[in-house]
C-alpha cells in the first residue's frame, strides 16, 4: 500500500516539486499520522512549519520567485500532496496499528534523517 501511495504522490507532484520536496511531504505526512494514531507522539509546530516552508525553495535552496497565482497553485499542490500522503499513512496504520506504532517507535529512536517534526520530550 505504501509503495502505491508513494508512486501516486510522485506522479501528482513531480511537475511542481523536486524529489527532496516530495520526500519531505511524505515524511511529514507519515509523522502526522503517527502522532494522530500512536500514544506518546506529538508534532512540533515550529518544525512542521520549517519543513513545509521548503516548498518555497528550489533544490539549490534558492527561494522561488513566483507570481501570486503560481504561489497559490504551489500551496494547493503541497496541500494536496500532504493530504494524499496522510490519508495513505492513516490507512496503513488502520491495517495494523500495533505494528505501525512499534515501527514509529523504532523510527523515532533512530531518527537521524531529515524532515523530523516530532516534538522532543524534555
Amino acid at each position: 500500500m505504501g509503495l502505491s501511495a508513494n508512486k501516486a504522490l510522485r506522479a501528482a507532484m513531480d511537475k511542481t516539486f523536486d524529489k527532496g520536496q516530495i520526500n519531505m511531504l511524505r515524511s511529514v505526512a507519515h509523522q502526522q499520522a503517527v502522532a494522530a494514531v500512536c500514544p506518546g507522539f506529538a508534532i512540533d509546530a515550529k518544525r512542521f512549519e520549517s519543513e513545509m516552508n521548503r516548498i518555497y525553495y528550489d533544490a539549490n535552496s534558492k527561494q522561488k520567485v513566483v507570481s501570486r497565482n503560481k504561489l497559490n497553485d504551489l500551496e494547493k499542490t503541497a496541500s494536496f500532496g500532504l493530504g494524499l500522503s496522510l490519508g495513505a499513512q492513516l490507512a496503513i496504520a488502520a491495517y495494523d496499528e500495533k505494528a505501525f506504532c512499534a515501527a514509529a517507535g523504532n523510527e523515532r529512536a533512530n531518527s537521524v534523517g531529515k524532515h523530523v517534526i516530532w516534538a522532543v520530550d524534555k
